[in-house]
């Protein structure tokens, strides 16, 4: 199973949940790769570690050699080494993708903000599911809705709001995401707050799921509501 986690919007916090789920599915039982799609690699060093080699998710793709990076028990990371990816190489690219499908109980792709991209093409078209983080602000809100523009909004199985500060706008905007998804098959999480234990984990290259803190229950809780709609989203 293919998960795209996408927002064409910057900082909604995409490569922090894309780490912190990829771990999360590991606890599960769930073997899964965290695959980048961006070449900043942000996902990866938010869990301590950097791509210093140059062959990645590209090379990956035209030669079928093993470039991935274990990251964690049961967790395989595959870097991106350029965001130069051609119509040349799509076709390849898919059948990379495949072949991650059939070795990884779960894929977890970590979108860039991008739609233009030939690799963001790519993985909304192969991709299973697709997850949205979102800022509960207005500019948020009209991404969700251009983001229906560029992928197919029936692979959307849920939307998760992310860096909450618990303020009455962002209260009334969620209260708006509820009703506008009420009607359709997106689930709304409860949001994720924006706090500084979890900054300090980014910091330290860790996971919610590195920490055995109380302070980390209420995100955890949240990923638990994200994996189950992974696991039983039809």
């Amino acid at each position: 199973m293919i998960i795209y986690v996408k927002n064409n919007k910057g900082g909604t916090g995409k490569s922090s949940i894309s780490r912190n789920l990829a771990h999360g599915l590991t606890t599960k039982g769930f073997r899964t790769a965290l695959v980048s799609g961006d070449s900043q690699n942000d996902s990866l060093i938010l869990l301590g570690q950097e791509f210093t080699d140059k062959k990645g998710l590209k090379y990956f793709s035209q030669y079928g050699e093993d470039i991935e990076i274990r990251i964690r028990k049961d967790l395989d990371y595959y870097p991106l080494e350029t965001n130069s990816i051609g119509t040349g190489l799509r076709k390849k690219v898919i059948k990379a993708f495949e072949r991650l499908d059939k070795e990884y109980d779960i894929v977890v792709v970590d979108g860039a903000p991008s739609k233009e991209d030939q690799l963001s093409k790519i993985a909304a078209e192969v991709t299973h599911q697709i997850i949205i983080p979102v800022q509960l602000d207005g500019a948020s809100i009209k991404a969700i809705k251009r983001l229906q523009e560029t992928v197919d909004i029936e692979k959307v199985s849920c939307v998760v709001p992310n860096l909450f500060l618990g303020t009455k706008d962002e209260t009334d905007i969620y209260d708006a995401l509820d009703q506008f998804f009420e009607s359709t098959n997106v689930y709304l999480t409860k949001a994720i707050k924006h706090t500084a234990f979890e900054r300090r984990l980014c910091l330290k290259g860790k996971s919610i799921y590195d920490s055995r803190s109380k302070k980390t229950l209420e995100s955890k809780a949240v990923y638990d509501e994200i994996m189950d709609v992974i696991i039983t989203w039809e």
